[in-house]
Formats: C-alpha cells, structure tokens, sequence
C-alpha cells in the first residue's frame, strides 16, 4: 500500500484539532448557558433556588411569615404586655390550655427546663418564652382567672411565674384567635367532653384513634372543667427581627439543646 500523501496527513491532524476544539467550545458553552439559565430563575422565583445553600453556610433561616401583632394582653402575674415589649427579643412561642391534661403539661414542663438553660447560658436578656392561653374566655372565667390559671399551670411544672423570661398571655378569647389562628396559623377550638368522647369512640372503631397518655395536671381537676381546647403543639421561634424562623409541629419532640442552638443563631 502508498504511504499517504504528506499534505493528506497534516491536513487531517489539522480537522482533527479542530474537532476537538470545536467540542470544547460546545461543552463549556453549555455549561456557561446552564449555569446563567440557573441563576435567572433563583432570582426570579420566590425562595432563591440557593436559600439553603446560604441558610446552611450562615446557619440561619429565612424568614417564614411576620409575627403578629397584638397589645391588651396580660401576662401569669396580671401584667399588661404587648408584642413591641418583646421587639430585638428572639421568641420561643408555644399554645398551651392550663387545665390540659394531653401534651400541655408536657410541653410546659419542657418550657420551664429551657427557661432554665436560657438562664444558665446568660441569654435572659435577649430570650423570651411566650405561651398563649389557648383557652382563655372558653370557660367562664374573668381575664384575671385566666391569668391566675396561667401562673398556677406553670407553677405546676417546675416553673416561677415571678420570672419575667417567660410570659404566659391571656386576653379575650377574640383576640386571643385573632393572633393564634389568623397571625400564626396554628389550630385550636373548644370541645364538649360529652362530644370528644363520641368522636374517640368513633375513632377506634375506625382504627384511626391516636393514644395520647393522660397526664396528671392538679389544676384540672380541681376546676373539673366539662370541656377540652383541641389545638396544635407546636414551638415556633420568632426572630429578634420579629419574622418567624422555624415551626416544629411537635413541641414535645424537640430538644432545648436544638432550641438553644438555634436561639444562638439567631441572635
């Protein structure tokens, strides 16, 4: 066989090296078009596509929902508060029923456990615990009651009232759903015992009855009350900037060591 032509074979070593540059040029092209496209739409898209990415790097949340606002409110000790008491604050918030016997005592007692760290860790300055009475005006009972029941439910679970980190509000029952339901989206409704015990039985017939323990609380069973408050447990932790940071569904579930560890992010 000929060798081939000298000026055949530069020819084709020159296509060559054009092949592969030219595919070169394709690939971080595309690369370059992928990347741009990627960053448009993180900018145009509510929730920037890198929000995680930056909320990991600065171990901090991106605001959820503003908190809301409210005054007229008292406190366990019968004391007028309102939320701009609590501005540049970082806000652990909780729903709690004082005459609960579910979750509620088990909640307030996780409370009055972070109470204590907040103290230990030196953060009494810049925390605060706030829990809303869930079933404040359901019963009966006079604003001062209901805030007197709030200083004996924590009292009751490890807490002092006297202590100012946490705040245990009660108001009319219109206000109080006005800042639970429409301001932090978070359930509660008042029951008959008579009602929520036909629906349990229901519920087991069904095989869709969820066991809650019953938990000891003195005060409900002094007031024996013949009615129940079915509301959400979660703890949501507002922002000195007054945003919503974070909501965990279950109060309960979640370690003070965590919420110290994200109170600390946030301040």
């Amino acid at each position: 066989m000929d060798a081939p032509h000298p000026d055949y074979s530069e020819s084709r070593s020159k296509g060559q090296r054009f092949m592969i540059l030219r595919k070169l040029l394709i690939f971080f092209t595309s690369l370059l078009i992928g990347f741009s496209l990627i960053m448009v739409i993180s900018l145009v898209m509510p929730g920037n596509l890198f929000s995680n990415i930056s909320t990991h790097t600065a171990n901090k949340s991106s605001p959820i929902f503003k908190a809301p606002q409210y005054s007229g409110f008292i406190n366990q000790n019968s004391k007028i508060v309102s939320s701009e008491d609590f501005t540049g604050k970082v806000q652990v918030v909780t729903f709690l029923f004082p005459l609960c016997t579910g979750m509620c005592p088990v909640i307030a007692a996780h409370m009055a456990n972070l109470e204590k760290m907040i103290q230990v860790d030196g953060l009494t300055n810049k925390v605060k615990i706030i829990s809303f009475n869930v079933g404040a005006g359901m019963g009966g009972a006079t604003l001062q009651q209901d805030a007197q029941q709030g200083a004996i439910f924590m009292r009751e679970y490890g807490a002092n009232p006297n202590n100012r980190t946490w705040q245990f509000l009660t108001s009319s029952k219109k206000a109080m759903s006005q800042v639970v339901r429409k301001g932090f989206h978070e359930y509660f409704q008042m029951i008959s015992l008579v009602a929520e015990a036909k629906i349990f039985t229901r519920q087991r017939k069904d095989s869709t009855f969820n066991y809650m323990p019953n938990m000891q609380n003195a005060l409900a069973n002094k007031i024996n009350p013949n009615y129940d408050i079915t509301h959400s447990s979660s703890i949501i932790i507002v922002g000195p900037d007054g945003y919503v940071r974070y909501i965990y569904n279950d109060a309960d579930n979640v370690s003070n060591t965590m919420i110290i560890q994200k109170i600390k992010q946030l301040i």
